[in-house]
């Protein structure tokens, strides 16, 4: 039995640009909690903590909603390395300095005092514990979300981190079409670049245009090294490269049964006959 969709609850049976940025988030994060204790505050539907309880010690998924906690147990605590509780972000249920890594994606631009649910995610957090959050770029998310009680710039939102954690890194997120070039096996890629109308900006510190999302580490320790780049659901984002690649395979079909048709080959003397001719007299007019 699945969850309502409450328009800002994201559901694993969606799909398109909401899934592709839900499931990035998590999987970006589930490169960072290998192996300690993980809080994930909104869980939610629990499909995200039940990613990150992959390479997790233990992870505990805390919503303010009694349905979605009680779906997430039935759906995915199957041992007692992932739970589910209800609780509320301004005021966790955990003990001081009891969880090494904090998750919390698209959660505090819910709340009317996002500050105090930084204070709770520091609170619970050991000294060298690791804030993992996301929330809406107000400079370029589409205004009057009526869901959404207060969003940050990404300056402003570093701000708020830098207040409480010594070391904060930024990421940007966005949903982009465009072309993938990169070796296939053991090429000799040194970087990547971006191209943008032919301009290429060269490197892994090229910014993401204009993004939507801002993804953020914060923590006391050094931050870690992180895995940042692109998320390709299969037969969800290459549709329209899938629709590209069916019209050139069949044009290319249709090309091959001409070819090596016998007509074709009966005919090849006069085709040769008559572009020798345009070679002489030129290309008839139109």
């Amino acid at each position: 039995m699945s969850l309502d969709s409450t328009g800002e609850r994201f559901l694993p049976e969606q799909r398109g640009a909401i899934r592709w940025e839900h499931m990035h988030r998590y999987l970006f994060a589930r490169e960072l909690v290998t192996g300690r204790n993980v809080l994930d505050v909104a869980s939610g539907e629990g499909y995200g903590t039940r990613l990150l309880a992959e390479r997790a010690r233990y992870v505990l998924g805390v919503d303010i909603a009694e349905e979605a906690v009680e779906h997430a147990r039935r759906a995915y605590a199957q041992s007692g390395l992932l739970e589910f509780v209800l609780g509320d972000c301004t005021a966790l249920p955990m003990a001081a300095a009891s969880v090494e890594v904090v998750v919390s994606f698209e959660t505090i631009e819910h709340v009317h005092n996002p500050g105090q649910v930084l204070n709770e995610f520091r609170r619970v957090l050991r000294s060298d514990g690791l804030l993992v959050i996301s929330t809406p770029n107000r400079a370029h998310y589409p205004a009057g979300n009526p869901f959404h009680r207060h969003e940050f710039t990404a300056e402003e939102f570093r701000e708020e981190l830098r207040v409480r954690f010594k070391h904060v890194a930024l990421y940007g997120q966005r949903i982009v079409v465009g072309s993938c070039l990169l070796p296939l096996g053991h090429g000799n890629i040194s970087t990547v670049g971006f191209w943008d109308d032919g301009e290429v900006r060269k490197g892994f510190k090229a910014d993401v245009p204009a993004p939507v999302y801002i993804v953020a580490l914060a923590s006391d320790a050094p931050l870690p090294q992180t895995v940042a780049g692109f998320f390709d659901h299969p037969g969800e984002s290459r549709i329209l490269g899938r629709f590209i690649d069916q019209g050139f395979v069949q044009t290319c079909e249709e090309l091959a049964a001409i070819t090596d048709s016998k007509s074709w080959r009966l005919l090849a003397p006069l085709r040769k006959l008559k572009h020798g001719l345009r070679r002489v007299f030129g290309q008839p007019s139109a």
